[in-house]
């Protein structure tokens, strides 16, 4: 049986890596909105500032599953030891995503 996994692990990578970042660019804008809108009292207690605290929990949230995904992926594939073998198909994530990368490692070193 073919495993599509193994065969698709750098696209899929690239992916959830790409959507990490697209989630963090996202979060920083809107924790930038709430900070401004934290300059007053009578703002704090808009509906407006907690629709924006909720969007970043909800950020927060996403990025946490991307990393989880990134986990759950190395687990069936081992990208992780692909990446370390220099693997040409892997090479996007030393050279684009290298901080991602580095949080992934921080965030899950003890369990690998």
């Amino acid at each position: 049986m073919t495993d599509f996994t193994k065969i698709y692990a750098s696209d899929i990578l690239k992916k959830i890596m790409q959507k990490i970042v697209r989630d963090k660019n996202k979060l920083d804008n809107v924790q930038q909105k709430e900070r401004k809108l934290k300059e007053t009292a009578a703002s704090v207690r808009s509906q407006r500032h907690w629709q924006s605290v909720a969007h970043s929990q909800l950020l927060f949230n996403e990025i946490e599953t991307g990393f989880q995904q990134l986990y759950d992926l190395d687990q069936q594939t081992n990208w992780r030891d692909n990446l370390e073998l220099k693997q040409d198909r892997f090479r996007f994530v030393t050279e684009k995503y290298n901080y991602i990368l580095k949080e992934y490692d921080s965030r899950f070193s003890n369990k690998y």
